[in-house]
């Protein structure tokens, strides 16, 4: 890992390269790991599926050792065994590995030279970028292997969207294709007052709309959409939006 690669693809780029989902819990698990292990690098396998070309679902993050023999600072290295014994487990529950994670420390989450050599093609890779005990960033790549214009070190940059863990099974719906009716700022707000303000906005609207709701509180990326499911709402998707905040995507119910 090294600073490298600081031509990353654009969002625009990434969206149609396609998307990666990754569940709450395999996210917050990246994410402990990541800060757990810095100042050093941190590395693990990425459990789930694939649909058809250029969706991925992650459901598992499994840790593994960094046994990078000369510095775990800027290198990771993944025991074989580790591998094998998580493609095992993900084969006897129906899935697959489907990539690695590992975190930059106090650089951006971009592949490295070095990142590109120990990749496999056709595999995606998660990176974080963390700092001062905090993580900044999660950015997702697929390696092919390329050199073109539009690749980083043989990487090309997917949209990363993390889901709570029960709406796994949603996401399926594009932003292209969805009218939002309604957005909702909620940045600085914290619980109980964010969820407040959203069940308020909510009963402005009629059955059947669509509201985008941004939000920076942490706590709330599972409590919140929890809370307005329970009132009847229906939760389309919950994604990072980077840069420290994240997006709801509800659809207001039908039945008070």
């Amino acid at each position: 890992m090294d600073g490298s690669g600081s031509n990353a693809v654009g969002a625009n780029q990434a969206n149609s390269m396609g998307q990666v989902f990754v569940s709450l819990s395999a996210y917050m698990r990246i994410k402990e790991h990541s800060l757990l292990a810095y100042p050093n690098e941190c590395c693990g396998l990425l459990i789930g599926c694939k649909h058809g070309d250029s969706v991925w679902r992650v459901t598992k993050a499994f840790p593994t050792k960094n046994v990078h023999s000369e510095s775990k600072s800027s290198r990771y290295e993944i025991e074989p065994s580790a591998i094998l014994m998580a493609h095992m487990g993900a084969k006897a529950q129906g899935l697959e590995w489907i990539g690695v994670y590992h975190s930059h420390p106090d650089v951006p989450p971009i592949p490295s030279q070095t990142d590109g050599q120990l990749a496999w093609e056709g595999l995606i890779y998660i990176v974080t970028s963390v700092s001062s005990g905090k993580m900044n960033s999660m950015r997702a790549w697929l390696y092919l292997g390329d050199s073109d214009s539009s690749s980083v070190n043989g990487f090309h940059e997917l949209s990363i969207v993390a889901v709570a863990d029960t709406y796994l099974g949603v996401g399926q719906v594009s932003h292209d294709s969805l009218s939002v009716d309604a957005f909702l700022d909620l940045r600085g707000e914290v619980l109980p007052f964010n969820l407040i303000k959203a069940k308020e906005k909510l009963n402005q609207m009629r059955p059947g709309q669509v509201l985008q709701i941004v939000f920076d509180c942490e706590r709330s990326i599972k409590q919140l959409p929890d809370a307005l499911e329970d009132d009847g709402h229906y939760i389309i998707e919950v994604r990072s939006r980077g840069e420290g905040f994240w997006e709801i995507l509800v659809m207001r119910r039908y039945k008070r």
